[in-house]
């Protein structure tokens, strides 16, 4: 019963209680993504946060369980416990909503085509220029998947197209803005290629849309960017609102009906709308 979210629950509750911490937390967290609409799983998760000392987080889990069931009252008593209460709640309900989009973002795996499972298959023969190819065909099929120009990426990363590979991942994030592991890849990739200041802000993006995304924070740490300095990022992103500047994408498909490009004067949470009503616009 692989999507049995109640079965992954109960078994991190059985790694917790035999001292296996780490694999709980990973139970626990594949249970938000396999029901990211159900209240449950982010609420174990909290607990479970809450417990290890890891309040920061434990608030944003809370809140985006609040934010999938509003009424649930041992939440907001969690929130209270965790010091959020009052005025507090709505911008922290905020930041939860990104997490509810995030694991929801992560749940959907539509049935993979014939074109698709070519793809990987090219891919796993290390046969990376095939595999380009393929993706960048299956990405004039669902032109806002941004999962799809990731995986394109990372084929011409490895087939050595290195300006073609950083250009695929900006495309991702341009094409599904608000899908944090776009950012997330296009910070490694510029962190891998030498563009640590670039690097920098993708990373941070990465983790302003999704707040518990680990491997954003870690990276960030790595660049000397520690939990306080985290938090700052996070709550001028989308609390105060003022963006940390981001890099100007370099689309691989530069033709305005196919990939629109925002004004250069944006702020980049002002990008990401005005590119998610622009790539509504022309599907209509």
């Amino acid at each position: 019963m692989p999507d049995a979210h109640r079965v992954w629950i109960q078994l991190g509750h059985a790694f917790k209680e035999n001292g296996e911490l780490s694999r709980a937390e990973v139970a626990y967290r594949t249970a938000v993504i396999k029901a990211p609409r159900v209240a449950a799983g982010y609420r174990e998760l909290a607990f479970f946060l809450r417990r290890e000392r890891r309040l920061r987080e434990a608030e944003l889990l809370a809140a985006a369980g609040l934010v999938v069931e509003p009424d649930a009252e041992d939440l907001l008593r969690e929130l209270g416990e965790l010091g959020v209460s009052g005025l507090k709640i709505g911008p922290t309900k905020d930041l939860g909503r990104l997490i509810v989009y995030a694991m929801w973002r992560r749940s959907t795996n539509p049935r993979p085509s014939s074109l698709l499972r070519r793809a990987r298959a090219a891919a796993r023969k290390c046969r990376w220029s095939e595999a380009a190819t393929l993706y960048r065909r299956l990405i004039e099929r669902a032109p806002q998947d941004g999962r799809v120009c990731i995986q394109m990426a990372h084929a011409l990363k490895e087939n050595g197209e290195i300006d073609a590979a950083l250009g695929a991942y900006r495309e991702a994030v341009d094409r599904d803005p608000l899908f944090a592991d776009a950012h997330l890849e296009l910070g490694y990739a510029l962190l891998r290629f030498g563009h640590e200041d670039h690097a920098r802000s993708a990373l941070a993006n990465a983790f302003k849309l999704d707040p518990s995304l680990a491997g954003a924070k870690q990276a960030l740490r790595d660049l000397a960017i520690d939990d306080a300095m985290a938090e700052q990022i996070l709550h001028t992103a989308w609390v105060d609102p003022r963006p940390a500047p981001a890099p100007e994408p370099q689309p691989v498909v530069t033709h305005l009906l196919s990939n629109p490009v925002p004004p250069g004067h944006l702020a980049p949470r002002e990008r990401q709308i005005w590119l998610g009503l622009a790539q509504n616009l022309l599907a209509n």
